[in-house]
Parts: C-alpha cells; sequence; structure tokens
C-alpha cells in the first residue's frame, strides 16, 4: 500500500487484502494505543540498523475507504530488533502511546495500519510481522 501524498490512501481491494474496520456509533475521543509486535521468521539485520514496527490509526469519512493516517497515534515499538545478531522466531516488542486527543465523529471508518522504519543503518528488509494491541478511548 503506497501513501498518496504523504498521508493518505485508498484501500486497494484484492484477493489478498484483509479488510479489519471499525465503525463509531457516538463521537469518542482516542486517547491512547497499545501494540505488541513478533516476527514471522528469524532475521538478522545489519550492525547498526535499527528496525522497529509500529501501528497507526487511520480514519475515512463514511460512505469511502480513502484514508488518512492520525500522525500523533504513530505507535512504534520501544525497541528495535537488534542489528548484527539473529533474532529468533517470535521475539517479542511493545509500544505504547498515550496521552492523545484525537476526537473521532460518529459514523467515521477506522482502519489501524502497520509498517516498518529503520532508525539506523540504511538496508532493506522484507520480514513478516504479526501485530496486535488496543485503542484506548473516552
Amino acid at each position: 500500500m503506497n501513501l498518496t501524498d504523504g498521508s493518505t490512501f485508498t484501500v486497494p481491494f484484492a484477493s489478498d487484502n484483509y479488510q479489519f474496520f471499525i465503525t463509531f456509533p457516538q463521537d469518542v475521543l482516542v486517547t491512547g494505543v497499545g501494540a505488541v509486535f513478533n516476527n514471522f521468521a528469524a532475521f538478522t539485520p545489519v550492525t547498526g540498523s535499527d528496525f522497529r514496527p509500529y501501528v497507526a490509526l487511520a480514519i475515512a469519512t463514511p460512505g469511502t475507504f480513502n484514508f488518512t493516517l492520525i500522525p500523533e497515534s504513530i505507535t512504534y515499538s520501544t525497541i528495535g530488533f537488534s542489528g548484527g545478531s539473529t533474532n529468533p522466531v517470535s521475539t517479542i516488542l511493545n509500544g505504547s502511546t498515550q496521552n492523545l486527543s484525537v476526537p473521532i465523529q460518529a459514523g467515521t471508518v477506522m482502519a489501524i495500519v502497520g509498517g516498518w522504519s529503520n532508525l539506523g543503518t540504511p538496508q532493506s528488509l522484507q520480514q513478516f510481522i504479526y501485530m496486535s494491541g488496543s485503542i484506548f478511548f473516552s
């Protein structure tokens, strides 16, 4: 999935794409995001790399699947996968973002998206990861 202008995307419906959306019957306030990550297979990133998985919330107006990321909801793992050493299958990482104050209007469609960032030495990566977690509302 590609971001069209750095923060928006349309869900590409295809046979390999599973959609899990949330809709809201009333206005809510997002106050936090918690995330748990684990890798599908063992891998060894180069020394100096700092691969961190993340999740983020994205919203779309009712009747569309044209989503915009909520930048303040981006939640990285607190530590990255170790560069220069093997990260075994199911290495568990955690992350959380608290003290958010993001209003979501009734009828809004929300998606939880995820990805990778390398905060260290540049290196390409092809690695599947499992993501789960929670969204806190008030």
